[in-house]
């Protein structure tokens, strides 16, 4: 398999910056991996308070345990930029990891005499 998609696939597939890491540039995934990372934790406890506040209400016995209820609640309940924000950060991460890993292996990949990658 050529470095880019391997590259590529390891940055889409796993997380963003361990195609990079694959192709031994460490600081250029660690600018793709770091932001991915954080972004990641702020959205998961965005949505962590979301999940909680209707946790709370189920216990309490605000709301009758049933399917319809939680989904009006869940309408019902603060949203939070931050994690809207951090949603979208790490989606930007994610697809610009993997287009850098396949463009820098891709570049790493030795060519042949007609041009084409060996």
């Amino acid at each position: 398999m050529k470095k880019s998609v391997k590259a590529a696939l390891w940055s889409g597939l796993v997380f963003p910056g361990t195609g990079h890491f694959i192709l031994k540039s460490y600081q250029r995934g660690l600018i793709v991996f770091v932001p991915a990372m954080i972004s990641m934790g702020l959205y998961l406890d965005g949505r962590y308070e979301q999940v909680k506040f209707v946790w709370d209400k189920l216990e309490s016995g605000a709301i009758p345990p049933d399917p319809i209820s939680i989904a009006a609640l869940l309408d019902s309940v603060p949203q939070t930029p931050v994690a809207d924000v951090a949603f979208w950060v790490f989606m930007l991460c994610w697809v610009l990891g993997m287009v850098d890993a396949y463009r820098l292996g891709s570049s790493l990949e030795p060519k042949d005499t007609t041009g084409k990658n060996a």
